[in-house]
């Protein structure tokens, strides 16, 4: 067998009693999914790790993600997103420090990522124990291996984490590749004829596109997609040609995508590796881009009958949010707000996430 679902081996490794009791709760939609997650032998699979305390996922968090998984190259071969939630402390220690905080438990944020409208077929939450994440991301790469099936993972992090003078920070994740883009809101390095070189980073430059490497990844991931001309064993010359013009559409629109891509090389910690930037049109970013700041605002600015309507459009599934927040404590404003510096605060906030033991 030259593939086989992903999901099959993050069900093998998932405990015993978290294992999802309805089928359509299943890793990556198992039991209805489209096109799920396939692996293939002979290529590299690319995972997305995409982190983040999401207090609570918003539609930006939602929309850098989807972009990132369709339009971040067909030469990396990126078959499936993992959302990973970061744990309670983390969040206390990082909410601490604000005026009016909301920390939503771990398992409500996780629950936020698996309601309706996200993409399932493609993108699994862990929402175990953060000391678990290591050893799952290890042991999956492993058991795919031994079936023959290379798995390396690539980090997604916002324009917040990835920055001008901060750069990229390959340690944190263990992950010396990563990717950014400014769909959901600015980079700080985009300038309008240039990009600011990145702290401990090279200088910027086109990615370098191999055209037949590229057709190869979209040739088989089309024969697994059942494509035009490969649904029967007994393939015509007829079916044939309509593969090979779907194999020929697909490469066309992949190199429109790879031309506009930038790439810089992390230079100071490892793993070492490659920064990928996926710049998007002032025209086509998100407007009036969410954050989870601005959804605190709201939370704590609307009567609860508005709330719902009010995190339309802005956060993930606002009625399951607006049920989590009836179960909270009332955040608490203090008496002497304190006045932050964000830029510390944003210094600090890595430095401690570093000292998380994964």
């Amino acid at each position: 067998m030259h593939s086989k679902r992903l999901a099959d081996y993050v069900e093998r490794l998932t405990p015993a009693d978290r294992k999802p009791t309805k089928a359509s709760e299943r890793p990556f939609n198992n039991a209805t999914a489209t096109h799920p997650p396939m692996l293939q032998r002979g290529a590299t699979n690319r995972i997305l790790i995409y982190p983040g305390s999401f207090n609570p996922p918003h539609r930006g968090h939602l929309g850098l993600l989807s972009h990132a998984f369709r339009n971040a190259g067909a030469d990396l071969n990126i078959i499936a997103a993992i959302i990973v939630v970061t744990d309670d402390h983390y969040l206390q220690y990082k909410m601490d420090r604000r005026d009016n905080a909301i920390v939503i438990p771990k398992e409500q944020r996780a629950k936020l990522w698996k309601g309706s409208g996200i993409p399932v077929d493609w993108a699994y939450v862990f929402d175990g124990p953060g000391k678990e994440w290591a050893p799952f991301r290890a042991n999956l790469a492993n058991e795919a291996q031994k079936d023959g099936f290379d798995i390396k993972y690539i980090v997604l992090n916002g324009p917040d984490v990835i920055t001008y003078g901060r750069g990229f920070d390959a340690e944190c994740w263990d992950c010396g590749d990563a990717i950014t883009s400014d769909i959901s809101r600015p980079v700080d390095f985009r300038c309008p004829s240039t990009l600011r070189q990145l702290n401990g980073c090279s200088p910027w430059e086109r990615l370098k596109i191999n055209r037949s490497r590229i057709e190869q990844e979209i040739r088989e991931k089309l024969k697994q997609q059942g494509a035009p001309g490969n649904t029967s064993p007994t393939v015509t010359e007829s079916a044939e040609a309509n593969f090979e013009k779907a194999v020929e559409q697909a490469v066309v629109e992949a190199l429109e995508t790879v031309t506009n891509i930038w790439t810089c090389r992390q230079l100071l910690t490892n793993p070492k590796g490659i920064v990928r930037f996926l710049p998007v049109e002032p025209e086509k970013q998100m407007r009036d881009a969410p954050s989870s700041t601005k959804i605190r605002m709201i939370i704590d600015s609307s009567p609860p009958e508005d709330l719902v309507k009010n995190l339309t459009g802005i956060a993930l599934n606002p009625d399951i949010l607006v049920e989590i927040l009836k179960e909270l404590p009332k955040p608490i404003k203090r008496e002497t707000a304190e006045k932050i510096d964000r830029k510390e605060l944003a210094k600090n906030d890595l430095e401690a996430f570093k000292k998380i033991v994964w």
